[in-house]
């Protein structure tokens, strides 16, 4: 029986071939992280392909976590503040889609953001995110990720409501679970991350089970 590892390589390379195959087939653009990269690659309507493209992103994933090791997987995710300060600031409008920015520039256009500040935010976003480039030294160019912020209001508002709603929730979720002994109804994390007083205890609360 093979190596699990070269298990999970022989099926990737199966479903990959299949995805390439139908790409190919239908006249459909590869994927790739260049400004003109597909947002979508279109097989949600062939389900046996959309199939092989799921079992091939699980098969990355268990790869990837198998070649980096237990405690490699015990780090935290990647910071994600990169990508709240291009929503909060939104910086993807103010680079061309088509072309390129110079960072001092690009700061300036930002209410005069920090220069060397917004070169690590940047940076971090091309290197993590696949979000931005830099096609030369001191340069921002979109990628098709930092493109698809400008162009399509769903992922616009997608990070909104990760960062300005639940990414300021999750700081609070292991507090409450300690401090608290019930629950009200109609209670969220999310209020109190804002302190929201209508997060009263007053009225319907609901007992936590004991072997929880």
């Amino acid at each position: 029986m093979q190596p699990q590892i070269v298990q999970l390589a022989n099926q990737l390379v199966r479903n990959v071939n299949d995805l390439n195959t139908y790409l190919q087939s239908n006249d459909l653009p590869q994927p790739s992280f260049n400004v003109d990269g597909p947002i979508e690659l279109g097989t949600q309507s062939a389900p046996d392909v959309e199939a092989a493209r799921i079992s091939a992103i699980e098969a990355t994933m268990e790869l990837q976590d198998l070649l980096l090791g237990p405690t490699m997987l015990l780090r935290p995710i990647y910071n994600a503040t990169s990508l709240q300060a291009i929503y909060k600031f939104d910086i993807a409008s103010k680079v061309p889609i088509r072309g390129e920015i110079s960072f001092t520039e690009l700061a300036l256009l930002c209410d005069n953001f920090y220069e060397p500040d917004l070169k690590r935010i940047l940076r971090f976003a091309m290197c993590y995110h696949r979000t931005f480039r830099e096609p030369r030294k001191g340069f921002v160019a979109h990628t098709a990720a930092s493109r698809s912020i400008v162009e399509k209001a769903g992922i616009r508002d997608t990070l909104g409501v990760m960062f300005d709603e639940g990414w300021q929730s999750y700081a609070r979720v292991c507090d409450e679970l300690n401090q608290q002994a019930s629950f009200a109804l109609g209670s969220s994390f999310c209020r109190l991350a804002h302190r929201s007083s209508s997060d009263s205890r007053s009225d319907g609360e609901i007992q936590k089970p004991r072997d929880e």
